[in-house]
């Protein structure tokens, strides 16, 4: 699962942008997808929520959400 949701990458996300990305992954004979969604607040904020399944039996998964803040130390 964590295969396939570190292949969700958000880059750049512009003020009031929405982002959407998924990736796919592979484990161990198991097979993951995940999607996630980010949003740019402002020039220095950014949040995004993923959310991975894996296929098969027994079926798992895993969320995960961040926060992104950028500052100048000068």
């Amino acid at each position: 699962m964590l295969v396939a949701m570190s292949n969700v990458d958000f880059q750049d996300v512009n003020t009031g942008e929405v982002a959407i990305g998924a990736g796919v992954g592979h484990y161990v004979g198991d097979q993951a997808v995940a999607v996630g969604v980010a949003y740019g607040v402002n020039d220095d904020l950014k949040i995004h929520a993923k959310w991975s399944g894996v296929a098969g039996d027994p079926h798992y998964n895993a969320i995960g959400g961040g926060v992104t803040y950028k500052f100048r130390t000068r």
